[in-house]
């Protein structure tokens, strides 16, 4: 009786034949080994590694230094930014220049037309002046049209209790007599009734007054011996001819600067 072998069985165990890349597979997952010899030939230490950990080495270590290159070495198109970035500052730089010199001259507009405004108002002020002056020359035009002697203004500006301006219009009707003469005094009625006559400079009671159409007549006049003028006093002004003789009287009025 004869007994078959089976050539692909070994102990009763089916054989399966490995092709290459599984044996390579096997080697590299397979631990081996590694000793360090000393110089007396006995092992000085020893270690179990895979293959596979050695054939890895040199992937790990390009991947690391790409990651390296890529920390340190900004991508290309970073370096693509730069002439955009210099562009724009540059751009900046100009805007900036631009307004300071806009500003420049906005400063210089607003004190030209500070200038001008100052000017104007002066300008106002003369015409008003001028307006003023006019209107006085009619009002002494029409007053020339009557037949005696008129007080168009009789005004007082008060310094000091004890000092007075007074600024006074007077116009001669007609044209006959060529030239009129005469004085003016100013009288003043006090909180008890009685009547004062002011002074003028030099302590003369009356003022003397020459005119051929018109005059103006300004200075200033005290109150010697009498108590203070109030802030609204009760102040005349009285004309008189040359003989002394008693024209007319008007009160006055008051520019009150305490």
């Amino acid at each position: 009786m004869k007994h078959w072998v089976c050539p692909d069985t070994h102990n009763g165990h089916k054989m399966i034949k490995k092709t290459g890349l599984q044996r390579l597979i096997d080697y590299a997952l397979t631990k081996k080994q590694i000793m360090v010899i000393e110089g007396n030939g006995r092992p000085a230490k020893s270690m179990y590694i895979r293959p596979v950990v050695l054939m890895m080495m040199p992937f790990i270590s390009i991947f690391l230094g790409a990651c390296l290159m890529y920390v340190y070495m900004p991508p290309q198109k970073h370096e693509n930014l730069q002439p955009l970035l210099l562009k724009l500052e540059q751009q900046f730089k100009e805007i900036r220049s631009k307004l300071s010199a806009s500003e420049a001259e906005d400063a210089i507009n607003k004190a030209q037309i500070s200038s001008l405004n100052s000017i104007i108002q002066q300008q106002q002020g003369r015409i008003e002046q001028l307006q003023q002056k006019v209107q006085v020359f009619h009002s002494v035009l029409e007053a020339r049209k009557g037949a005696r002697i008129q007080i168009l203004q009789a005004a007082i500006h008060i310094d000091t209790p004890h000092a007075l301006r007074y600024h006074i219009t007077l116009v001669k009707g007609g044209n006959y007599p060529r030239h009129i003469s005469g004085s003016l005094a100013f009288s003043y009625h006090d909180a008890q009734g009685d009547t004062h006559t002011l002074q003028f400079k030099g302590g003369h009671p009356r003022l003397p007054y020459r005119m051929e159409t018109h005059t103006f007549l300004q200075g200033t006049m005290y109150t010697t011996g009498l108590t203070p003028i109030p802030a609204h006093p009760v102040i005349e002004l009285i004309i008189y001819n040359h003989k002394g003789e008693e024209l007319m009287r008007k009160p006055c009025t008051f520019e009150i600067s305490l």
